[in-house]
């Protein structure tokens, strides 16, 4: 299965099997191929993304906790615009061909 990455300035957006139809910001695209059998839920395709796609420029992509149970907090994940805690099924959600992921660094800043 193909994912389809499009860096964004503090976000990623993933398209899983089918690539975005414009870039009109002209942010970076790569593919990357993953067996579709690694992440059926969101949990098993944060734990494989997080493994093979490292950085997002010079930011570390640690999405999930220690123990894969949460979100980290520094992150926001979302499918096809729903955030991850409103999803029915949170991070057991089953993902399918065309799903739409956006995962956002969330920056605070301090003074």
């Amino acid at each position: 299965m193909k994912l389809y990455i499009e860096e964004r300035v503090f976000s990623i957006m993933l398209k899983v099997g089918k690539p975005f139809l414009s870039n009109e910001k002209g942010y970076p695209r790569r593919e990357l191929e993953l067996p579709r059998e690694t992440f059926v839920s969101l949990r098993h395709f944060l734990v494989q993304f997080s493994q093979k796609y490292k950085y997002a420029g010079r930011f570390p992509i640690n999405v999930l906790d220690t123990g894969q149970d949460e979100i980290n907090p520094d992150f926001g994940v979302s499918v096809n615009s729903v955030e991850n805690e409103l999803l029915p099924d949170r991070l057991d959600t089953e993902l399918r061909e065309a799903d739409e992921l956006e995962i956002t660094m969330v920056m605070l800043g301090g003074g």
